[in-house]
């Protein structure tokens, strides 16, 4: 009878679900940028925080495209299997809680949001690196610093009904 317990409790990993990125309280920010312009010149705009991401991740006609969050989703869905098999172990060799669960998910999310900025900071070092190896004064041109970006990137662990 025990192991219809456990098997039963393994719905409850269907409770919560994990999101990362730019979110809502955050994009909407405005916030001043220097685009540069196909002349060569920069110019200064407003653009929302959500804006900045997208175009950070695809590029411009003038930046290219960093992709940042795309890499480290395939990070988090390798992390994501692992930490998977040690709840699902948990679950069915030791009967652990649903708090335990979520408390094990909410280890995952903190480590997820840490990766990724770290992520943003060696995108940095390596432009900054590639350019210094090609000579070039600023090969490290974004729309809006990457180290303040990095601070609007956010993970969450959302519980549903």
């Amino acid at each position: 009878m025990d192991n219809f317990i456990n098997i039963d409790k393994l719905n409850i990993l269907n409770k919560f679900r994990i999101e990362f990125g730019i979110f809502q309280e955050d994009g909407t920010k405005v916030v001043d940028v220097d685009v540069l312009n196909t002349d060569e010149t920069t110019s200064t705009t407003q653009m929302s925080i959500a804006d900045i991401m997208y175009f950070t991740e695809t590029g411009t006609m003038m930046l290219p495209g960093r992709h940042i969050l795309d890499k480290c989703l395939i990070y988090i869905n390798d992390r994501l299997d692992s930490v998977l098999d040690i709840i699902i172990t948990d679950i069915l060799e030791r009967d652990i809680s649903e708090n335990e669960i979520q408390s094990k998910l909410t280890e995952f999310v903190i480590e997820i949001e840490y990766y990724v900025k770290a992520v943003f900071i060696a995108t940095i070092h390596n432009v900054n690196n590639l350019g210094t190896l090609l000579n070039q004064d600023d090969e490290n041109r974004y729309l809006y610093d990457l180290k303040k970006l990095q601070k609007y990137v956010k993970c969450k662990l959302i519980k549903v009904n």
